[in-house]
Order: C-alpha cells, then structure tokens, then sequence
C-alpha cells in the first residue's frame, strides 16, 4: 500500500509502515511491463515483486529502459514497442 510517512502511516494504517501485500496468493497468469524511468514503479521495486510472484504465472516481463511511467500509453512509439507483444500475449493467454 501506499506509504504516506510514518505520521500519516499512523493515522491511516495504524502503524509506522503500509500493510504489505501477499503476492505469493496471486493466481492469475500475467506479463509486467517496466520502465528504467518509472518514479511511480521504480526498478527495484518491480525486480522485487517479480521475485516475490509465483513464477509460474509470471509468462513474460520486459523493460523498457527510456520509458517513464506514462510512455507504456502515450509514448510516441509505444505501438510498435509493445502493443504488438501485449495482443501477441493476449492471443496466446486469454
């Protein structure tokens, strides 16, 4: 969850820092996208979540090292970046 600093973190959650999630519980197959210039997904936090999902429904990661968090949408070769893989996925998954 969100860390809002540990005297919102108080207020909020009742505690110094965020609840944490329990990732290994996930059961849905998945493909994570990342950017080397996230400030909202940040790199380590990303490799963290990859090493804390079940593997087996982890099918494809990739990182994209120029793009920020908002290029995955807007960004001016985000078509032909990954939208092909992500209906590629999509074929092979759904």
């Amino acid at each position: 969850m969100y860390d809002f600093g540990e005297v919102d973190n108080v207020e909020i959650y009742g505690q110094y820092y965020p609840p944490t999630y329990n990732v290994s519980e996930v059961t849905v197959k998945m493909a994570l996208f990342s950017g080397g210039k996230d400030t909202l997904g940040d790199p380590k936090d990303v490799s963290r979540l990859i090493s804390e999902l079940p593997s087996k429904l982890v099918v494809y990661t990739q990182e994209i090292s120029k793009y920020g968090h908002m290029d995955f949408i807007w960004g001016e070769d985000a078509g032909s970046t990954i939208y092909q893989t992500i209906i590629s996925l999509f074929q092979k998954y759904a």
